[in-house]
């Protein structure tokens, strides 16, 4: 019975895997179009770290109207790439908008978006590195992200 925990954290490790980057769900959304998922990825990587600058920014300045409009575009953005997680902060962000309280509330939720991310951005290097047919789709082809090198592949 020893092994059942083990079991049991790994599939949670797998369920939770799935929520920060379903990897099938968003190429699906693509029409099983390689580059064009890779593409949207790259994209994402480059904008989520502005977008978090902008909503530190706007936390400073005490701008709440920020963290709705960031919020929506994460959302959309978010489901876009496969990425549960990242869309339901991206939602949480998007009420905290308008929520009196933002200021209490936004750095724990900036702080979870910022683990969120870079959990998006290691399980997104990791399925490229594990995927082989990703690999014929992307070999000699640069990518936009320096941490999504092509030599993994």
């Amino acid at each position: 019975m020893a092994a059942l925990p083990s079991k049991i954290n790994s599939d949670d490790a797998e369920r939770r895997l799935k929520r920060i980057f379903d990897r099938s769900a968003a190429l699906a959304r693509f029409g099983d179009d390689e580059a064009g998922l890779r593409s949207a990825v790259d994209t994402f990587l480059e904008d989520v770290p502005e977008q978090m600058r902008s909503l530190r920014n706007a936390l400073h300045a005490g701008d709440a109207g920020v963290f709705e409009l960031v919020g929506e575009s994460l959302m959309g953005a978010s489901g876009t790439v496969g990425s549960t997680t990242l869309e339901e902060l991206g939602a949480r962000l998007n009420t905290l908008g308008d929520d009196a309280n933002v200021l209490a509330e936004a750095p724990d939720l900036l702080d979870e978006l910022q683990r969120a991310f870079d959990e998006f951005r290691t399980a997104a290097d990791i399925e490229d590195a594990s995927d082989s047919s990703a690999g014929e789709a992307y070999r000699g082809k640069s990518s936009k992200h320096p941490r999504i090198s092509q030599e993994k592949f």
